[in-house]
This record gives C-alpha cells, structure tokens and sequence, in this order.
C-alpha cells in the first residue's frame, strides 16, 4: 500500500517537472504564471514549492530550479538505499537466527 501511494506521488511530481519544462520555465527570466502552468489547485504543486523546487517569483509567476531539484533527488534515492541496507541487514539477521 505505501508503495503505491510512493509511486502514485512520484508520477504526479514528474508531471509538474515535466509541465514547467514543457512551458521552458527553468528560471526566473522564464518564469509562468499558475494560470498558463494549468496546474489547477494541485497539492504536489504547493508541496514542490514549499521544499523549493518550485520557486515563485515577484510578479507571480513560477518556475522549476532543476538544481533545487537534482539535490531532492539525490537524498531521497540515499534515503532509499540506507533504508534498503537496514531491511536486508534486518532480514538476513532474523534469517541466521532462527
């Protein structure tokens, strides 16, 4: 079940990456509006922006820092793997106790 809900979130943060490189809004001089986005009211949209990938400008307009991204990504795959080490680490103790 939380496997799912991961996979579902990640497809649904891909496709706000992908609408804002769609549009080239890759920085500030290139920044769009939410209503050109066409985002609607997503909640993934306001996570990314709280956490930074997703940055608002002045005149209220939005645009994606892929370098802000790229860190997200790499500490959420260390994340992933340490948290893989301890389950294996977990299982192959129970195994060689019983």
């Amino acid at each position: 079940m939380a496997a799912t809900v991961a996979v579902i979130a990640a497809k649904k943060r891909e496709e706000i990456f992908d609408r804002f490189r769609e549009l080239g809004a890759v920085s500030g001089a290139t920044a769009v509006s939410q209503e050109k986005l066409a985002l609607g009211k997503n909640p993934m949209f306001r996570i990314q922006a709280l956490k930074g990938a997703v940055v608002k400008t002045g005149d209220d307009k939005f645009y994606l820092d892929e370098e802000t991204l790229a860190r997200q990504q790499r500490f959420r795959r260390a994340l992933v793997g340490s948290l893989l080490v301890v389950l294996i680490g977990i299982v192959l103790v129970l195994w060689l106790t019983r």
